[in-house]
């Protein structure tokens, strides 16, 4: 209980009333700087290719006009892009804010030319993926039963127009070589840098075709290749030469119901049995 006077009342009133009014303030003075933390401009200068950056809750698309503008560069962001970026950057390079604000919201850069073009991960993966199914690669075939002059007719309409293909050259001529669409000549030749084979057993060696055109061509041209170099069929004959003496007895030839112990199958053969 708070006694005393009147004047002693009146005083302690204006205290508490006092006290009241400097916590509202502090409160009101405290959400004031909440707010002008949180609302404060975005800032981005550059200088001599160097970034110096400070933003708050700015949405990715806005930080990277900002840039374009600043830095004078041609950034096209795609649709997917987005996010927001939260940072201050001191004295960076253009390459390093450009990661540090991109990495974070799942995003990179690639540049063609004067163009500065920014996409997410997923979709720089499927281009990348495109790229390489669209890239010039060279395979090396090996052929078992058939010769470069049987297959190269049947895989060239399979070549794109940059495809080309360089075979083995026939006995006594100079490899051949042509691009899709055309014919391919295995012709000797007596000059323009081309090696002449020596003479010799040619047909000794192993047969093989070389084939430089874009992935999904040669996995076409790959599996026709496989289903026409296979094993073809055989008829194999066998026989079995015997050495016999002739005598006395078998001056009209031999018996062979004599020989009731020479067991046949020992005899040499490549077949299992002789019959």
């Amino acid at each position: 209980m708070i006694t005393g006077t009147f004047h002693d009342r009146r005083r302690f009133a204006c205290l508490l009333s006092a006290i009241a009014a400097a916590g509202a303030c502090a409160a009101a003075l405290a959400d004031d700087a909440d707010a002008t933390s949180t609302t404060q401009p975005a800032v981005v200068r550059m200088s001599d290719d160097h970034v110096e950056l400070h933003v708050v809750d700015t949405p990715l698309t806005t930080v990277l006009r900002m840039l374009s503008t600043e830095g004078r560069r041609n950034i096209i962001a795609s649709g997917a892009v987005q996010g927001t970026v939260t940072a201050d950057l001191f004295d960076v390079s253009f390459r390093e804010a450009m990661d540090a604000i991109l990495t974070p919201n799942g995003c990179g850069f690639v540049q063609r030319g004067n163009f500065i073009h920014v996409y997410t991960f997923k979709e720089l993966a499927e281009q990348q993926a495109a790229a390489d199914g669209h890239r010039l690669t060279v395979r090396l075939f090996h052929l078992n039963y058939v010769s470069t002059q049987d297959i190269e007719p049947m895989i060239r309409p399979l070549l794109s127009a940059d495809g080309k293909i360089a075979t083995m050259p026939e006995p006594g001529k100079t490899a051949s070589s042509g691009t899709g669409g055309g014919s391919s000549g295995g012709g000797s030749s007596e000059g323009g840098g081309s090696t002449q084979l020596g003479q010799g057993n040619l047909l000794s060696r192993p047969d093989a075709i070389i084939v430089s055109d874009y992935p999904d061509r040669l996995a076409a041209i790959e599996k026709v290749i496989r289903e026409l170099d296979v094993r073809p069929r055989q008829v194999l004959v066998e026989a079995t030469i015997l050495r016999a003496t002739l005598g006395e007895n078998t001056t009209l030839g031999i018996d062979f119901n004599v020989l009731g112990g020479v067991n046949f199958e020992e005899l040499t053969a490549v077949s299992p049995g002789v019959t």
